[in-house]
């Protein structure tokens, strides 16, 4: 027996905790007492899987009506609750996503080592933006993006009791994971009692220490997870499951003292609480219709997004016109995620008359275009890369890339071009992926800073520090020191995880310089709320110290960025931590610039100004 095949009985609490949501019945185990040794006890087989007898009558039904069924497991791991729900329900399809790549693939040689019959189906990237279309799934369990749980699906959370926890946690701890491994584990609670901090050693009898290492787990109580999943927009619903399997009646479960044949450290494991939600509303779009005083009609050509769409329906009702609305757009990645329809969004939202954040329809709509970006820039500040005509005229090394676009689609190392033929062979490339209008501009070698500002022109800008590139680590690997495609889509390459960022380190003068053209090529794009502006100089640093004698390069623009990526990992967040804001801190700020944007300009039309 491996020792992946000797999991700890602890998880098999947990598998027993899925079992009492998707079947009515089981087996009970009997309870044994725990004596408590100072020294490592002799390891014990592990038992079979036991299934907690308890009954959800308002899930049964559920599923029956409802086949086959698709269930996420987010945040999967290495994919024990999945295979033990594809193994056990191969009507069901199942599917695991985690961010962890060596999980994921050990979940994947488990589930061809198990020969299963319904193979899950695996994903990995971050859990908070998963590649499922909205109200993909009928079932999520642990808390996921409330977006992809279609109408009426279930979410369910199985997580330590905080409040348990923090009582009755043991200080140390030795547990026989297999028959040459134990661990001993030492835990302290933190001082706002809000994290429970361990150090846990592993030791093989025939090879002594392999690892010492320390975590924490944040330690939830029922009412902060009830308030989570309402601020996700989910509703609550009771647990009712029978109290002779060691549930309480609000979905407590104490039942790892019953199933645990070793009667060992249970850790976390040892009483765990159910929270089950439910996502409101009806599973057809045109629900959102029954719910309005007022006969819309549907208009013609309306992609069927369910969010959106009834968003939409509703706001535009008269029920709720006279109501006051503020719509934050974070939707930088365009309407159904297509770039293209980025604008489509707030175009919407100003014929709803309805106030939002960041830019507007004719701003997107310019900035789409490098093309116009280019031109009108050149026009009113002579800093900008031009774009290059005939390839006879083209002054190389040169840099194409897709007139249109967003996310640096068709930005790769080989647009960087030293002849006519590299020229012509990339063409063909981008035309490969659909792309046919190109820019082709002169290529910048030198040191590239991005330039973040919230605020408006009628109330005041806040200009973060600037920020630079650093490519060190890129150069070291000779590779062209470029944000291409790479590295903001492909996890393996070195584009993803060696580049970084800090504060430039510019003269103040060229910093001035920097902000006020960005001041001026905001009024002239119609920016608003937020933006980025990334610039790269023609050779060199430009940073204003050059020695005597020194030629300085030009700093010239790339690109305007109206509604930059406002990701927690993004350049704006890097931005805000130079100065020692956070993430929400950023988003604050936006929201805050919007919200005295809006007012001003209902002040303004209260007083008949506009």
């Amino acid at each position: 027996m491996t020792q992946d095949d000797k999991i700890m009985d602890a998880i098999d609490t947990s598998r027993a905790t899925l079992d009492a949501a998707l079947q009515p019945s089981g087996i009970q185990s009997s309870k044994s007492s725990r004596v408590p040794s100072s020294q490592p006890p002799p390891p014990s087989p592990r038992p079979n899987v036991v299934h907690c007898h308890g009954r959800v009558d308002d899930w049964k039904p559920w599923f029956l009506r409802n086949e086959p069924s698709k269930i996420l497991d987010l945040c999967c791991g290495q994919g024990r609750h999945t295979l033990h729900l594809s193994k056990t329900y191969p009507h069901l399809q199942i599917f695991g996503h985690d961010q962890s790549g060596y999980l994921v693939s050990l979940a994947s040689d488990r589930a061809k080592k198990a020969k299963l019959k319904n193979v899950p189906t695996f994903t990995v990237g971050d859990c908070r933006k998963i590649p499922y279309p909205d109200n993909h799934f009928d079932f999520i369990m642990v808390m996921g993006n409330p977006l992809v749980l279609a109408p009426g699906g279930r979410v369910v959370l199985d997580l330590t009791d905080g409040g348990y926890m923090r009582e009755h946690f043991v200080e140390r701890s030795w547990e026989w994971v297999d028959d040459s491994t134990f661990v001993c584990r030492e835990r302290q609670l933190s001082p706002d009692k809000l994290r429970l901090s361990s150090r846990e050693v592993i030791t093989l009898t025939d090879r002594g220490v392999v690892r010492d290492q320390f975590y924490q787990e944040r330690l939830y109580s029922r009412g902060e997870l009830n308030l989570m999943v309402e601020a996700a927009g989910l509703e609550v619903v009771p647990v009712a499951l029978d109290l002779n399997c060691g549930w309480g009646s609000v979905g407590e479960m104490n039942v790892a003292d019953e199933v645990s044949k070793r009667q060992e450290d249970l850790g976390m494991m040892a009483h765990r609480m159910i929270v089950t939600a439910v996502k409101p509303g009806s599973s057809n779009a045109d629900g959102a219709l029954e719910a309005s005083s007022s006969a819309i009609v549907k208009a013609p050509g309306i992609i069927d997004n369910f969010k959106f769409e009834s968003l939409v329906l509703l706001l535009g009702t008269r029920r709720n016109h006279d109501k006051k609305h503020f719509v934050f757009n974070l939707c930088d990645e365009g309407y159904d995620n297509d770039a293209l329809k980025e604008l489509h969004v707030p175009a919407t939202l100003e014929m709803l008359r309805l106030p939002y954040s960041g830019a507007g329809p004719n701003c997107l709509a310019y900035c789409y275009d490098k093309g116009i970006v280019n031109r009108t820039a050149h026009a009113c500040w002579k800093y900008c890369e031009a774009g290059q005509g005939h390839q006879g005229k083209i002054k190389y090394p040169a840099f194409i890339k897709p007139i249109k676009g967003d996310n640096s689609l068709g930005i790769t190392t080989r647009s960087i071009v030293n002849n006519v033929d590299e020229v012509t062979t990339y063409m063909k490339e981008l035309n490969g992926l659909g792309i046919r209008d190109v820019i082709i501009q002169e290529y910048c070698r030198g040191t590239e800073y991005s330039v973040g500002m919230i605020g408006n022109l009628a109330t005041g800008f806040h200009f973060f520090p600037i920020l630079e590139v650093d490519y060190t680590k890129i150069l070291e690997r000779n590779m062209a020191p470029i944000l291409g495609f790479e590295s903001k889509w492909d996890p393996t390459s070195p584009y993803w995880s060696e580049i970084s960022y800090f504060p430039a380190k510019i003269s103040e003068q060229v910093a001035t310089e920097l902000k006020n053209n960005c001041i001026v090529l905001w009024e002239r794009f119609g920016c608003r709320d937020y933006a980025r502006f990334d610039f790269r100089c023609e050779f060199g640093r430009g940073d204003g110290f050059e020695a005597p004698g020194e030629k300085r390069g030009l700093i010239k623009l790339l690109e305007v960025n109206p509604n930059p990526g406002w990701c927690w990992d993004g350049k704006f967040a890097y931005m805000g931590s130079f100065e020692g804001k956070d993430y929400k801190d950023v988003l604050g700020m936006i929201l805050k610039a919007a919200h005295d944007r809006v007012a001003l300009e209902e002040s303004k039309a209260e007083k008949g100004g506009i």
